[in-house]
């Protein structure tokens, strides 16, 4: 027996309030991603710091030199993983910082949500005290990354979102699958995901993504994505049309960060 079926078994066993309770606990719950070796190894490579203060103390790393670029991971992602990304845009005569978010990683926390990826973005623009040039975020930290120009007054003159989800969606495609939720607790957690957002869930699209009249925008998704629908590209270029979209095929949701074409589109676009 797995521990989603253990779960569904305990909660069909429960009043209503409780087992939502429970769902939306372990939909909280930080994700079990460690640094690897090899991660420890890239990790080594860069200037390593923290932000945030004591009480949240998070961890983060610098490559190269030149105007600021900061990457982001996704749900169950690390900084690590975006290191062969920023070394590539470091390359091209930038300052690349990559961090563990809250409940990642180094970062360790006892619950996690979205709202902390805009909260921990906010915390180290603030401690670096300079002008963002440019914003790169995967799956839902290119998300909250862009709702964080709203949520905590972020910007940047040019955002690059990679396997972008147009809401905060995936969990809820687990708690369907994995712990069969009932769709009313779907809706009551989809409110409280879309509270975190400061919007009405249908609203979250359009308020995440809308068009800065001075800055640039670039989307990537990958066709064979089974995590995150590529039509969400579409969705956020008709919300900024000037945008441009890419799309690849045959790249993993995760694996779409190191592929070689993706990360040359990307170095490309910023230093342009």
């Amino acid at each position: 027996m797995d521990i989603f079926t253990l779960f569904r078994a305990v909660l069909k066993c429960l009043p209503a309030r409780m087992a939502y309770r429970i769902t939306a606990w372990l939909a909280e719950l930080p994700p079990r991603v460690r640094p690897t070796d090899s991660d420890k190894k890239l990790l080594k490579e860069g200037q390593a710091f923290t932000f945030g203060g004591e009480d949240r103390k998070r961890y983060a790393w610098s490559f190269g030199s030149g105007p600021l670029v900061i990457c982001m991971h996704g749900w169950g992602g690390l900084g690590a993983h975006m290191i062969p990304l920023a070394k590539k845009i470091a390359e091209k005569g930038f300052l690349v910082v990559v961090f563990d978010v809250t409940g990642h990683g180094y970062s360790t926390s006892m619950r996690v949500a979205f709202r902390d990826f805009s909260r921990d973005l906010k915390a180290l623009t603030d401690q670096l005290d300079r002008e963002v040039y440019a914003l790169v975020g995967h799956s839902a930290g290119a998300l909250c990354m862009m709702a964080s120009r709203e949520l905590e007054g972020i910007s940047a003159k040019k955002y690059v979102c990679i396997s972008a989800p147009i809401r905060p969606y995936p969990p809820l495609i687990v708690m369907r699958k994995k712990l069969h939720t009932p769709e009313k607790m779907i809706e009551k957690y989809s409110t409280y995901l879309a509270q975190q957002f400061e919007h009405p869930w249908e609203k979250i699209p359009e308020k995440a993504f809308s068009p800065e009249e001075n800055s640039d925008l670039i989307i990537l998704h990958d066709t064979t994505d089974k995590f995150v629908a590529h039509d969400d590209a579409d969705t956020i270029h008709r919300i900024w049309p000037r945008s441009t979209v890419i799309k690849t095929s045959g790249n993993t949701h995760r694996n779409i960060i190191w592929s070689s074409e993706v990360m040359d589109r990307v170095a490309s676009f910023i230093q342009v």
